[in-house]
């Protein structure tokens, strides 16, 4: 260090350490700025590509229950067709003149109203609109006629014009809710004989959209492809026309299926809807998910992340040590993505890649030590009829606490349990033997059956899972994949006998190393 013996000479050393100063804080500002946009910048792309995620995901949940909810409305149409179609046919042979007839026509409408629960009521009307039969009345309602209404004139206009939906409207006795399905009847020379006619309650189907979530502002409707709504959960509209919508303009009214975004009309809040045209009926199902509520998570994080990026920013603006806390966060942040990484996101347990590299190391491990190592094959049974009877939400809180079941009776130290894909699930058990595993199979079977957990579709009437279990005492340079191979046979075979079991099957004879 030079010290400036003169006054001239330390004058300057302090200009020179004020320049150094200033072009160091420059320097520093300009670091920080720098910085800061670059944070800026990523947290704002972040947040934008969180938002593009959270409405995929909307998308699909919207499009898979306007398929689902279509499938079903389909099978409830399909079913009225039929029996329309039994009905016509049985008219058209016998026709309605003589009390016999009337009788068999009037047993063949309870025998198709007590196998299909939404259709309460079949009426035939004859070539003046007249009511001549019904399965309530064999004598019909002479001062009924529904020769103006506008199914009747379609059938009497149209000699294949098929089955025929119209409504809603309300029930003359109960005032429910209804819509009608009809069909035209044919003399057996062709020419017109009336029309038969289905009344199918709308009740049961606001009772199936009520157990589907689609959030605090969203809708599920039922229209007909010239505007007017069938149904609607929650229920408002019902019969009023809709022409206006975008799912009857192009580019969408030509599209069996799609999707997309816009502000209702009606109140202004912004919507995503996924629709879906029936096949072979002039019906469609129009699923609504309200903006405000497929992006309230991403609200709430995007606040949270926000508060937290701007007390960041602000500390590196101000102090480097600001800065180097960053760096710390950002450190730490990548470790616990590397540890995520490694695990399954919906239920906790160890993923597929973590599985691949345990299941490695101990086959390793139990060659070396000449000790058996076992593994379960877990699958869920029925599992996709689940998720199409109570939807995807319901199946995967069903499959976290499945993953719980499972990690709390199968797991010792030194285990390893993990979602395999989809629902089925595998299980590690280190130095254990055949038996030893078939009894901690057996203990999970159990336990998961112990849950109670409601599966119409299943035997007995709930959840429950299949297990295959496979042990084998690894040679030098084997294949790990022969024990997942002996397991995944014996799961087959748990199946085959009935699933709700345990198959066990001893695995040396695939033990043998690769070439």
């Amino acid at each position: 260090m030079v010290i400036p013996h003169t006054r001239e000479q330390a004058q300057a050393e302090r200009r020179s350490r004020t320049v150094r100063g200033n072009t160091l804080g420059r320097w520093f500002a300009a670091f920080a700025l720098t910085i800061c946009i670059g944070i800026n910048a990523g947290f704002a792309l972040n947040a934008a590509r969180e938002r593009d995620l959270a409405i995929a995901a909307a998308q699909l949940s919207a499009t898979n229950l306007a398929e689902s909810l279509g499938e079903q409305a389909s099978e409830a149409f399909d079913g009225a067709d039929a029996s329309l179609r039994t009905i016509a046919n049985l008219v058209s042979s016998s026709g309605t003149a003589g009390l016999p007839a009337r009788k068999r026509i009037q047993f063949t409408m309870r025998v198709l109203i007590a196998s299909l629960p939404r259709i309460f009521r079949i009426i035939v009307f004859d070539e003046h609109g007249r009511h001549v039969v019904s399965n309530y009345s064999l004598s019909g309602d002479g001062e009924r006629k529904v020769g103006d209404r506008p199914y009747f004139v379609y059938h009497r206009d149209h000699r294949d014009g098929g089955v025929y939906i119209s409504g809603p409207g309300r029930n003359r006795h109960d005032k429910t809710w209804v819509m009608w399905a009809t069909r035209r009847i044919n003399h057996p020379d062709g020419s017109f004989a009336g029309v038969a006619l289905a009344a199918i309650s709308l009740d049961l189907f606001d009772r199936s959209y009520a157990s589907v979530n689609v959030g605090r502002r969203g809708s599920i409707t039922l229209l007909s492809e010239d505007g007017i709504i069938l149904t609607r959960t929650p229920r408002a509209f019902i019969g009023h026309r809709f022409h206006d919508s975008a799912v009857f303009s192009e580019p969408y009214k030509s599209l069996r299926s799609g999707w997309f975004v816009r502000p209702s009309h009606l109140d202004g809040v912004t919507r995503l809807y996924a629709f879906r045209r029936l096949p072979n009926y002039p019906v469609l199902i129009q699923v609504a998910l309200a903006e405000s509520d497929y992006l309230s998570s991403w609200w709430s994080s995007t606040r949270i992340n926000l508060s937290v990026h701007t007390v960041i920013v602000m500390m590196i603006a101000g102090t480097g040590w600001a800065l180097w806390l960053q760096i710390g966060l950002r450190k730490l942040a990548e470790e616990n993505f590397g540890r995520l990484a490694l695990h399954d996101a919906l239920t906790g347990l160890a993923n597929r890649r973590l599985f691949d590299e345990v299941l490695h190391r101990e086959w390793q491990s139990a060659s070396r030590n000449r000790q058996s190592l076992a593994l379960l094959m877990i699958d869920v049974d029925h599992f996709k009829a689940y998720n199409d009877t109570y939807g995807h939400e319901e199946g995967d809180k069903a499959l976290i606490r499945i993953a719980q079941t499972i990690g709390d009776n199968g797991v010792r130290a030194g285990d390893l349990a993990a979602r395999y894909g989809g629902e089925e699930f595998v299980v590690i058990l280190a130095a254990a033997e055949l038996r030893a595993a078939a009894r901690v199979a057996e203990r999970i079977r159990a336990a998961v059956s112990a849950l109670v957990i409601v599966h119409t579709g299943a035997e007995n009437g709930m959840v429950s899972v299949s297990i295959g279990v496979a042990a084998i005492v690894p040679i030098p340079f084997g294949d790990p994949s022969a024990l997942v191979k002996s397991a995944d046979r014996a799961l087959y075979d748990a199946k085959r006998g009935g699933r709700n079991r345990v198959s066990d099957v001893c695995g040396y004879d695939a033990a043998a190393p690769t070439t």
